[in-house]
């Protein structure tokens, strides 16, 4: 079987250090920063008070006091001045790392430097923090991961989650382990909890499929059903891939859509549940 190592497009590191981290990012973050006692990685979000994605990350526990997060490298300096702007008189360092790197591979004997499985799923392979210096050594220039996550549908990054526009459970952050809804307070948090409470997210970022392959220009235009209603909004373009927000009942009816007159198929993820409930909670316990 063939396998691949590549860097993930616009991928960065954040390292938070001191006693007081696993508190700290507690109170910042989705997820419960304590499944990192039982598991080596979890994917989580930071929300603004009014409950709005403002990064998405996967956190990854060095040691018993240090972590690191993999986010946007284009958002580093926001994600530091935010986490900053909340330190007080907490003990802990947040700083950006520069001397180590990310990597996604398929290849299951990658044993260099730190890694793990990805936590939102294993469809896309192992993340690795390596040694910045090894990367051009070690990668391939291929797009296989990207290819992976536009054709799962798996949000990541500002195209997919602009800072302060979009929702947790609309981006899908429940169904992909990121979100507790056992932990206590954080910043963001009862909007959310009240959206998962009464059972009902409209809207969900979906796979989309083109039937050729278009420009990444198209992000940000409406999505529209064969009478000309708007569906959603297109986030994202790779090759003849996007990923959208959509109306989920309307999006599960349609066989097709267009976008700027061009024919579209949505995707139900295959990541998604089986059955998506009407009458009970739309999301699941982080594990």
């Amino acid at each position: 079987m063939h396998t691949w190592t590549e860097t993930p497009p616009n991928r960065g590191l954040v390292r938070v250090s001191g006693v007081d981290s696993a508190p700290f990012l507690q109170g910042l973050i989705t997820n419960d920063i304590n499944h990192l006692e039982k598991q080596p990685s979890m994917y989580t979000m930071f929300l603004n008070r009014q409950g709005r994605v403002l990064f998405d990350v996967v956190v990854f526990r060095e040691n018993n006091h240090d972590y690191l997060l993999d986010c946007d490298s284009r958002c580093i300096n926001s994600l530091v001045k935010h986490m900053k702007m909340f330190r007080l008189r907490k003990k802990i360092e947040v700083n950006p790392v520069d001397n180590l790197a990310i990597v996604v591979t398929s290849d299951l004997n990658f044993f260099r430097g730190l890694f793990w499985h990805d936590p939102r799923t294993e469809m896309l392979g192992t993340r690795a923090v390596i040694d910045a210096n090894l990367v051009e050594k070690l990668v391939s220039k291929t797009t296989f991961y990207s290819l992976q996550r536009f054709e799962l549908g798996i949000p990541e990054g500002i195209e997919d989650l602009p800072p302060g526009e979009c929702f947790p459970l609309e981006s899908n952050c429940d169904y992909l382990h990121g979100v507790s809804f056992t932990k206590g307070c954080y910043i963001g948090q009862e909007l959310t909890a009240r959206t998962y409470h009464t059972g009902v997210t409209r809207k969900r970022l979906m796979p989309l499929v083109f039937e050729k392959e278009v420009s990444e220009s198209l992000a940000g235009s409406d999505i529209l059903n064969d009478k000309k209603a708007k569906l959603g909004k297109l986030r994202s373009v790779f090759q003849n891939l996007g990923i959208g927000l959509i109306r989920v009942e309307n999006a599960l009816k349609a066989n097709q859509v267009l976008i700027e007159k061009v024919k579209v198929t949505i995707k139900r993820p295959k990541w998604w549940p089986v059955e998506l409930p009407k009458d009970i909670p739309h999301g699941r316990e982080s594990v």
